[in-house]
């Protein structure tokens, strides 16, 4: 029996987890706990996790990983696939300080806000992301 493999137009947006959104943000656990039994982290992993969501607004996908960041602390994540598009979501909280900050303080985020205005300055000029889908330092996993 023979079998045909067809061949694909080669379109990464098809097979990109951000699915040709500039974000996609994640938060929560991936499965189930694999160490030793323990209430919290049972209960943590227990939890509804939070729906994925893409989008090309830097401000919607900082909002929603501030939603994110809360139902689960220092579990959730902003990815794209382009440096870019990192340095424009960086460059939006320079631009929009004050609504960044009102963002911040509507939730109990699990880091600083000097830390994450630190990292996005430090890198609305600089290169983070490289040839694959990755995490938009500051707004990554703890």
């Amino acid at each position: 029996m023979k079998r045909y493999i067809k061949s694909t137009n080669d379109n990464w947006d098809e097979y990109s987890p951000t699915r040709g959104y500039k974000y996609w943000v994640c938060g929560g656990p991936a499965g189930d706990y694999p160490g030793d039994y323990d209430e919290d982290l049972a209960a943590y992993f227990g939890k509804v996790p939070f729906k994925n969501i893409r989008t090309n607004s830097p401000e919607d996908a900082i909002f929603n990983w501030f939603k994110a960041e809360n139902m689960h602390p220092m579990d959730a994540a902003i990815y794209t696939d382009k440096d870019q598009y990192a340095r424009e979501l960086c460059q939006w909280v320079l631009d929009n300080e004050d609504t960044f900050k009102k963002m911040y303080n509507r939730v109990n985020c699990s880091y600083k806000y000097e830390y994450l205005l630190d990292g996005a300055r430090k890198y609305a000029n600089k290169s983070q992301i490289g040839k694959y889908t990755d995490q938009i330092f500051p707004f990554c996993y703890g």
